[in-house]
């Protein structure tokens, strides 16, 4: 008798079948698993980075509104000092204290073996030492030693803002 042609697959080559084709399968999973290993990494490695970015740049912001509020300190000393100064100016005014007649203040200096001008020195000098005690008492007490950032204005800085 001739053989059959087609042969009915047994249990054990239909198994075979099964295996080859789940190794394969796994094969391919084990394969995706190793990408998604790495792309999580990749993504682990992102998420580092902004972490560190983000504090970096929340440090630098809590700098700045400190120096902010160091300036603004300042500018509001500063502006104490100024607004001294107008009143020492306003403490003199022209309808109280009128401008007096030089010519005749002179002579009646050197009448007296004074001269005008140290007596014009004299009070020049008191009124700017009061202004210059003043401002630097505004300076000393408004420095800029209490900014955070590296950069501090100078004075070039300044007259551009």
């Amino acid at each position: 008798m001739a053989e059959p042609i087609y042969q009915e697959p047994t249990d054990k080559d239909i198994m075979a079948v099964h295996v080859e084709a789940l190794e394969a399968d796994n094969a391919a999973l084990r394969s995706y698993a190793d990408e998604l290993a790495d792309e999580v990494a990749a993504l682990e490695g992102l998420v580092d980075t902004y972490d560190g970015n983000f504090r970096t740049v929340s440090k630098k912001c809590d700098e700045l509104r400190a120096d902010k509020a160091a300036l603004e300190q300042r500018v509001e000393r500063l502006e104490e000092a100024l607004e001294s100064i107008v009143q020492w100016f306003d403490a003199y005014p022209l309808d109280i204290f009128p401008k007096p007649d030089f010519e005749k203040a002179h002579e009646l200096l050197k009448a007296g073996g004074m001269i005008f001008a140290a007596i014009s020195a004299s009070n020049m000098r008191h009124v700017v030492e009061g202004v210059g005690e003043i401002a630097k008492e505004a300076l000393a007490e408004s420095n800029l030693s209490t900014l955070t950032t590296q950069q501090k204005p100078n004075a070039e800085e300044m007259e551009k803002a």
